[in-house]
């Protein structure tokens, strides 16, 4: 029953995401670079990617294996920056509120989909719903 719950549980909540870890990692990197390509991040943008999903998975633990998964694919928030050259900084956010501008929040789901929302647009993306594809 354990080794089933290993193997099964990631693909419950992504079931996108692959057996394999390496493969996993390449899918979210591709999808939140071509998320990102298609969004507005004017020079200088703090990037705070943030997932509700994933932080609700945590629980007590700190962080959940879908936030480790996109940060280790993300190489913490390194891979985005040769893309990205506007972008000014990355990190990783247990949780996201609005800020002042130049920062910008990526919700992004476990599989690397994301969305980007300046301040103003943060509360309609709203603390439990899935960023928009």
């Amino acid at each position: 029953m354990l080794v089933h719950k290993i193997e099964f549980m990631p693909f419950s909540v992504a079931p996108t995401l692959r057996a394999d870890a390496v493969v996993d990692r390449a899918l979210i990197a591709e999808r939140a670079i071509a998320d990102l390509r298609s969004s507005i991040l004017p020079r200088g943008t703090r990037l705070l990617l943030w997932s509700p999903i994933g932080r609700s998975l945590a629980g007590n633990t700190g962080e959940s294996y879908f936030e480790q998964n996109v940060r280790t694919a993300l190489f913490e928030g390194l891979a985005v920056r040769p893309f990205f050259p506007a972008v000014d900084s990355v990190r990783f956010v247990s949780a996201c509120q609005p800020m002042p501008e130049p920062y910008r929040c990526a919700v992004y789901r476990p599989d690397g989909a994301l969305r980007v929302a300046s301040s103003a647009e943060l509360d309609s993306v709203g603390a439990g719903s899935e960023p928009a594809r």
